[in-house]
């Protein structure tokens, strides 16, 4: 099923509850294809780990989760990311 929702979640040090967050996010049933992005601004929590163990929860076949790190400001992040998305169309 391709995907048709991307779910973007920009972070900083998210917590201990976001394993949780993104466990409850991908075991949602949908009709249609979605993925979960993980935009990190360099957290020191571990945020960045729980995004890559719920990676491989994301298996099952109408959705997927993947990670990112970035050392850009959010808002140069989303600009960057805009700009691939207009290339793209």
């Amino acid at each position: 099923m391709s995907v048709e929702v991307s779910v973007v979640i920009p972070t900083l040090n998210a917590g201990p509850s976001f394993g949780d967050l993104l466990e409850r996010l991908l075991d949602q049933e949908t009709p249609f294809g979605y993925e979960v992005l993980v935009i990190d601004s360099g957290s020191t929590d571990g945020t960045v780990d729980v995004s890559r163990i719920a990676r491989g929860l994301g298996g099952g076949g109408h959705r997927q989760a993947a990670g990112a790190s970035s050392e850009l400001p959010l808002d140069e992040l989303m600009a960057t990311i805009r700009k691939g998305i207009q290339e793209q169309l």
